[in-house]
């Protein structure tokens, strides 16, 4: 079995086999490193909103064939160079955070062709 931190089952969350739905479980980095052994499948979407991460956990990036990624609502203060790495994305959700312009690695950004919606609402610190 998949476990985060051995209180949360992850193959509980993996919907037809290509979603993992981690929303609204309190999670942080923390737990990624004290239990969680990714799913293998190929997942397409991956919704960790609605938790306590201040950074996205680095097993997320080995997920290439990922297409959707939802971040929201959580503490997050920009993204890693590493966000390159997910060459299929299409949609890259990140509203309601604590991001800041000077962390985010626009060229890297920039570089997902695929990238059709990138939602940054409610992140009062990307004006400052």
């Amino acid at each position: 079995h998949l476990l985060i931190a051995m209180k949360l089952d992850v193959t509980k969350h993996v919907v037809n086999d290509v979603e993992l739905n981690l929303c609204n479980n309190n999670l942080s980095e923390e737990d990624f490193h004290s239990g969680i052994k990714c799913p293998s499948m190929p997942l397409q979407s991956i919704d960790l909103s609605r938790n306590s991460f201040k950074f996205i956990p680095p097993q997320i990036f080995s997920y290439i064939t990922l297409t959707s990624l939802d971040v929201s609502r959580n503490r997050l203060q920009g993204f890693p160079p590493e966000i390159k790495l997910l060459v299929n994305l299409e949609k890259l959700i990140a509203i309601s955070n604590h991001l800041r312009l000077r962390q985010l690695p626009i060229n890297e950004l920039a570089s997902l062709h695929n990238l059709k919606l990138l939602d940054l609402r409610y992140n009062r610190k990307l004006k400052q």
